[in-house]
């Protein structure tokens, strides 16, 4: 992978795991 897909991935998953926290509390 390179740093663009890496970019993009992050930008996908910190939304999911923000709102499992979110959820989790």
């Amino acid at each position: 992978m390179n740093n663009e897909q890496i970019e993009a991935f992050v930008e996908v998953l910190v939304p999911i795991i923000e709102e499992r926290i979110n959820k989790g509390k």
